[in-house]
């Protein structure tokens, strides 16, 4: 592969990676939104969960320390969260007050970028 087709390459699997996180976290949005009805609660907890879990795991211990010390803290808080809420459903509020602005936030990264969903 010449260097202009790794190039373009490497930007289609790395705008695929920024969109496929900011689909992440809507989804995860929309999970916590109708776990709060009490029909498929837990199924959609457990889909909230996993989809932490994966943000989390996705972190790059290479990248800036502190951003991923704090994603690894928020996404943590909001897995606990989501925990106390098969009990609490209230508790959901604080993980959608977490996830909003990341969201937002990651989409707003991606308008500034110019890469499109």
């Amino acid at each position: 592969m010449n260097g202009i087709a790794a190039y373009r390459n490497y930007r289609a699997r790395s705008a695929s990676n920024e969109v496929a996180v900011g689909l992440l976290y809507r989804e995860a949005l929309r999970r916590v939104d109708l776990a709060t009805s009490p029909e498929g609660r837990v199924a959609h907890l457990h889909h909230a969960r996993s989809i932490l879990l994966e943000l989390r795991d996705a972190l790059d211990p290479k990248g800036s320390v502190e951003l991923v010390t704090r994603l690894r803290s928020l996404y943590d808080f909001c897995l606990v969260e989501l925990g106390r809420a098969h009990r609490s459903p209230e508790r959901l509020d604080y993980v959608r007050k977490v996830l909003l602005p990341l969201a937002d936030g990651w989409d707003d990264m991606l308008a500034h970028r110019g890469v499109t969903s």
